[in-house]
């Protein structure tokens, strides 16, 4: 009977050893394994605090700074030249790195085109801001690089903002700007609590942010 006992006291240890997951070394050297990890981690077949998942964003997150670091440049300065305009009262550029589908998807909602609704909100801006500038600075030093499970790049960025009106009196705030890839384009937009509801709902996969909870 004790013979018994340890035999399944024995399997139930190898079992357990073998339910361990993978490392993040095996998901490295194997793509479809990545892949197959990927999938179950973002359908959630696979909890995020499983060994898999975890083990998973570890190498996700050398995978994003890579492409992150690629892209930065880039992605930087036309930020910059956007932040520009904005600054110089050019509001016909504010949507000029906003995300095609949530323009869309709100504009739907609205009963407009993607189109007309970022022609009307620009058309808002000079009476939202009169002759007062809007400052935008976004921090490329400190931005938090990652990817989702799905594998989309992102990027949190600290925004301040100031608003100098004629009067010498300023308006100043602070928050967070994301910046992310789909379908080989990056785009850019603001996190608040307008924003994040249409994130998560156009993409799913945003969902596991922190910063969109």
């Amino acid at each position: 009977m004790k013979k018994v006992k340890a035999m399944l006291i024995l399997t139930a240890f190898i079992g357990l050893l073998s339910c361990g997951g993978n490392s993040a070394d095996d998901l490295k050297k194997d793509e479809k394994l990545l892949k197959e990890t990927m999938q179950k981690c973002s359908t959630g077949k696979l909890k995020s605090n499983d060994k898999n998942c975890v083990n998973l964003k570890k190498v996700q997150a050398e995978m994003a700074k890579e492409v992150w670091d690629k892209n930065k440049s880039e992605i930087e300065a036309k930020v910059k030249e956007n932040e520009k305009y904005i600054e110089n009262g050019q509001y016909e550029h504010m949507f000029d790195l906003f995300p095609k589908k949530v323009a869309e998807h709100v504009g739907k909602a609205n009963g407009v085109t993607a189109k007309e609704f970022v022609e009307e909100v620009s058309k808002y801006a000079p009476e939202e801001y009169g002759d007062g500038k809007l400052i935008l600075r976004r921090d490329f030093s400190k931005a938090k690089v990652n990817q989702t499970f799905t594998g989309r790049t992102y990027a949190i960025i600290p925004l301040s903002s100031e608003l100098k009106t004629s009067d010498a009196k300023s308006e100043e705030g602070k928050s967070q700007t994301l910046i992310f890839e789909d379908e080989g384009q990056w785009y850019m937009i603001n996190i608040d609590k307008i924003s994040i509801p249409v994130l998560k709902e156009v993409y799913p996969d945003l969902k596991e942010l922190k910063e969109l909870k």
